[in-house]
């Protein structure tokens, strides 16, 4: 083929390129749409790597269970609930009252053994993968 074949055909792939680009779009779209349907949290957001300051608020959007995921994960140690739900805060996630956030902390993490684990009285570190 001469280059001006190669050049007639840029609009055709261009064209279906922008169209599976589309499709893509459209189903990363439905993927998020049916994990949150199915109750299952962002991994890719929790298994982020954590930028220390690099964001003011960047908790600000996230589930509870993700936030204190992300909080125990920067910690980098077991913390109290009581301390997940104050860096929670201060980390930009919605409360207008700490002491309901660590009481609901406290029950999800009592319930979630697949994400959270007793490290001693009253603390609490991430599950290690594959223990449950």
């Amino acid at each position: 083929m001469k280059a001006n074949k190669y050049a007639e055909l840029l609009p055709e792939v261009a064209a279906d390129l922008e169209k599976l680009e589309k499709d893509v779009e459209g189903l990363r779209a439905l993927y998020k749409f049916l994990r949150k349907k199915a109750g299952l949290i962002d991994r890719e957001r929790l298994e982020a790597p954590v930028a220390n300051g690099s964001e003011a608020r960047p908790l600000v959007g996230m589930k509870q269970i993700e936030a204190a995921v992300m909080v125990l994960r920067q910690a980098g140690q077991p913390l109290k609930t009581r301390d997940i739900a104050r860096r929670m805060i201060d980390s930009g996630f919605p409360s207008d009252d700490p002491a309901r956030l660590k009481t609901s902390l406290f029950t999800t993490m009592t319930r979630r053994t697949d994400m959270f684990a007793k490290a001693g009285p009253g603390l609490w570190t991430l599950a290690k993968a594959g223990s449950h």
